[in-house]
C-alpha cells in the first residue's frame, strides 16, 4: 500500500517540497530531469520511491512521488495512472490546470498556502493507486543489490520490454524510464482544439479589419480622383468656351469634352463598386463581432420546454440543458394579477448541478393557495443576477 506522497517543483532555480522534510534527493532528481514526462524509480533499503516528473517547454519542473515497499510489475499502467491523476487534478484547477495549448501545468507556486487542496490531491492519489493495488505491485525481494547501488539505468517505455524494466527495478538503485510519445487526454485535445479555433477567429477578425482599412484607403483615393476629374472637367469646360470664341478650335473642344465625360462616368462606376464592397465587408465584420459577443454572454443553462404548473399541488416543473459544468441556484417568482393589484411569491431552488451538454428536469414547489380564476405569471432567473433571465417562462390565466 502507498505509505507516503510528496509533491515538488523546480522553477527558476527555486526548489519547493511538500511535505518538506529537508530531503535534497528530490532536488537532485529535478536537476537531472529531461524534457517531457519520465518515471524515476529509487530504492532506499526496503522502500521504493516512484517519481513521476514532467519538465515543460519553458523549463518548469514538477513531480509527484509515492513511497511503498513493493515493486511495480507494470510500468506502463503506472504511467497511465499518473496521467489520469494529473488530468483529474487539472480539471479541478486547484493544484494543476490546463494551459491554452491543452498541456497540464502547475497552478500553485506555494504548496503550504494551499495545504488543504494539496492534501485532497494526496488522498485522491492514494485512493486511485491503492485500488487494485495487487495488479500494479508485488512484494519486494530481499535480494542483495548493493553492487549496483549507485548505478543508473535508463529505459524507454516505447522501446524496452516491460518485464525487462521490472527485473531491473529489483537489481538497481536508480531506474530512469522516459516516455517519448505521450498521448494527450481527450480533455486536453478538446482544450487545444478550442484554443486553435479561437486563434483562427482572431486571425479572421484581423484580416477583416485589414480589408476594411484597405477599402477605406481606396475609397479616399478614388474620392480624390473624382475631385481631380471634376477640376479637369471645369478646366476643360473653360477651354471649350474659349474654343467656341475661337471657331477654329471648336471641333477639338467638343471631342475633348466627350472624352472627359466618359472618364468621369468610369470613375463614378468604380467608386460605386468600391462603396458596395466596403458596405458588404462592414456588414460581415459586424456579424462576426455580434457572434463573438453572443458566445461571451452565453447563459450556463437553457430551458428546453414550456414550464408546466399544477394549481392543485403548487408544483412548477421545466426541462433544461446545461451549457457549462457548474452549480447554480434558480429563483422562481410567481406573480398574481387582479384588477391592478398584484401578489408575488418567490421560491429558490438551490444547487442545480449542471453538466455541459446534459439535459435535466427541475421541480420547484411554490406552495398552495393558487386561485385558478386569477392571472399568474412565472419568472425563472438565476438567483442574485437580477438582469440575467434564463430563456423560458409561461403565463397561466
Amino acid at each position: 500500500m502507498i505509505t507516503s506522497v510528496y509533491i515538488y517543483s523546480y522553477i527558476d532555480s527555486s526548489f519547493q517540497l511538500y511535505p518538506n522534510n529537508g530531503d535534497v534527493f528530490f532536488k537532485d532528481l529535478c536537476k537531472n530531469a529531461v524534457n517531457g514526462s519520465q518515471l524515476i524509480i529509487h530504492r532506499e533499503g526496503g522502500l521504493m520511491y516512484y517519481n513521476y516528473i514532467t519538465k515543460t517547454a519553458n523549463g518548469t519542473i514538477y513531480g509527484i512521488c509515492i513511497i511503498n515497499s513493493d515493486v511495480c510489475i507494470d510500468i506502463r499502467k503506472l504511467f497511465t495512472r499518473f496521467v489520469d491523476i494529473l488530468v483529474y487534478a487539472a480539471k479541478k484547477g486547484e493544484v494543476f490546470k490546463f494551459d491554452t495549448k491543452g498541456e497540464i501545468v502547475l497552478n500553485l507556486f506555494d504548496f503550504v498556502s494551499k495545504k488543504g487542496e494539496v492534501e485532497n490531491l494526496f488522498s485522491h492519489i492514494k485512493g486511485n493507486l491503492n485500488k487494485n493495488f495487487h495488479k500494479l505491485f508485488k512484494p519486494i525481494s530481499n535480494e542483495d543489490y548493493s553492487i549496483n547501488k549507485n548505478a543508473i539505468v535508463h529505459f524507454s517505455l516505447e522501446e524496452d520490454d516491460i518485464d525487462k524494466i521490472t527485473d531491473a527495478i529489483e537489481h538497481y538503485n536508480n531506474i530512469y524510464v522516459t516516455q517519448k510519445n505521450a498521448n494527450p487526454s481527450s480533455f486536453a485535445l478538446k482544450i487545444k482544439s478550442l484554443s486553435d479555433q479561437s486563434l483562427q477567429w482572431k486571425k479572421k477578425y484581423e484580416d477583416l479589419q485589414d480589408s476594411y482599412s484597405e477599402l477605406s484607403r481606396k475609397k479616399t483615393k478614388f474620392t480624390w480622383i473624382v475631385v481631380i476629374s471634376l477640376i479637369l472637367f471645369l478646366v476643360s469646360a473653360a477651354f471649350v468656351w474659349a474654343a467656341i470664341y475661337y471657331e477654329d478650335n471648336l471641333d477639338y473642344a467638343k471631342g475633348d469634352i466627350k472624352e472627359k465625360k466618359e472618364r468621369i462616368s468610369q470613375l463614378s462606376d468604380q467608386n460605386s463598386e468600391i462603396e458596395s464592397k466596403l458596405a458588404a465587408e462592414k456588414e460581415r465584420n459586424e456579424e462576426l463581432l455580434s457572434f463573438i459577443s453572443k458566445i461571451k454572454s452565453t447563459s450556463p443553462i437553457i430551458i428546453t420546454s414550456d414550464p408546466e404548473f399544477d394549481f392543485n399541488s403548487g408544483v412548477l416543473e421545466f426541462n433544461y440543458i446545461g451549457l457549462k459544468d457548474t452549480t447554480i441556484n434558480v429563483l422562481v417568482t410567481a406573480k398574481k394579477y387582479n384588477d391592478g393589484n398584484s401578489d408575488e411569491r418567490n421560491v429558490t431552488k438551490s444547487d442545480i448541478h449542471l453538466k455541459r451538454g446534459n439535459t435535466g428536469s427541475c421541480t420547484v414547489h411554490l406552495g398552495y393557495g393558487f386561485n385558478t380564476n386569477k392571472y399568474y405569471c412565472f419568472e425563472i432567473r438565476l438567483k442574485n443576477a437580477e438582469k440575467t433571465f434564463i430563456p423560458g417562462g409561461k403565463t397561466w390565466y
